[in-house]
């Protein structure tokens, strides 16, 4: 699995699911271990249960969330792109001197 976020783009939450043999889902037989190769790309805020967490991201580079439990582990690759430029403008900063015809 990937993601790609932007620096703007609001969190996402990632489930664990553990499934069986025939891909039924059961139930996991300890808390799920969640961690981030790297917290400067994105961060993450780990449900208590174990069963998901939110991925903020903080800065534009690539980082690969880790899921593990009883041996098993899954990697969901993660990319933060900069903002965009959404619109620009024209402003002034200070009010411009009137000269004085000579």
């Amino acid at each position: 699995m990937s993601m790609t976020l932007s620096t703007i783009d609001a969190p996402r939450t990632l489930k664990a699911i553990a499934k069986n043999a025939k891909g039924t889902e059961m139930a996991f037989t300890d808390v799920p271990q969640w961690s981030i190769s790297d917290a400067n790309v994105a961060s993450l805020a780990i449900a208590a249960d174990g069963l998901s967490c939110v991925v903020t991201p903080v800065a534009a580079g690539s980082a690969v969330v880790t899921l593990a439990d009883s041996g098993f582990t899954a990697t969901d690759d993660i990319t933060v792109t900069a903002a965009p430029i959404a619109s620009i403008e024209i402003v002034e900063e200070a009010p411009a001197e009137t000269v004085q015809p000579q």
